[in-house]
């Protein structure tokens, strides 16, 4: 409960389980008419809490969209990054927090630091993939494949503004699991995934 963020569906979820949990230590007599085949579930409130909160994790699971961000454009003067994929979706997909901080700091890195890559000003398309094992941010924007860093640059290259760019582009190498970078003629795209 606490490592993962939690929406409204999930803090039913986990509400209801913990309720019907407790009373079978409050009340235990509710469950004396049980079947004999379910007598060992309502046995335990561990068990019943467990049981019912993965039954209701699946049925409210119904309806979540698996991405997120769509038709949603950042541009580098914003101050962050897609507020929809860090808010609502991280909450909704029960994300861990680590992990779409990372994310946010990563897409917040790129977005911001626009301009030392030498980008014209533009708005940044900014989508997100979640699918329990991983998350996949997708950053498409007009212009040249950028080239990110993997070492992080000398103190001589930051006092000269030539390592700005090497060092935005070293942290987002840090922050992100894998990176990969695809043109498709005028525009281009920034995949990036965290490992979950």
């Amino acid at each position: 409960m606490t490592s993962r963020m939690l929406d409204s569906r999930r803090i039913l979820a986990v509400g209801i389980a913990m309720v019907f949990g407790l009373s079978v230590e409050i009340a235990p007599d509710l469950y004396r008419d049980v079947p004999a085949l379910l007598h060992p579930m309502f046995a335990s409130s561990t068990a019943v809490s467990t049981i019912l909160v993965v039954v209701l994790n699946i049925l409210f699971r119904i309806g979540v969209k698996k991405a997120a961000g769509d038709g949603n454009h950042a541009g580098p003067q914003q101050s962050g990054p897609n507020p929809r994929i860090h808010g609502t979706s991280g909450a909704a997909w029960g994300m861990r927090r680590e992990v779409i901080g990372r994310a946010t700091d990563t897409v917040h890195e790129f977005v911001t630091n626009a301009e030392t890559f030498q980008f014209p000003p533009q708005a940044f398309t900014v989508r997100g993939v979640f699918d329990e094992y991983g998350l996949d941010v997708d950053i498409e924007y007009a212009g040249p494949p950028v080239e990110l860093s993997d070492q992080m640059p000398s103190l001589e290259d930051l006092g000269n503004g030539r390592g700005l760019a090497a060092l935005s582009g070293y942290m987002i190498r840090q922050h992100a699991d894998k990176v990969r970078v695809k043109q498709r003629g005028a525009q281009c795209t920034l995949q990036l995934h965290f490992e979950h």
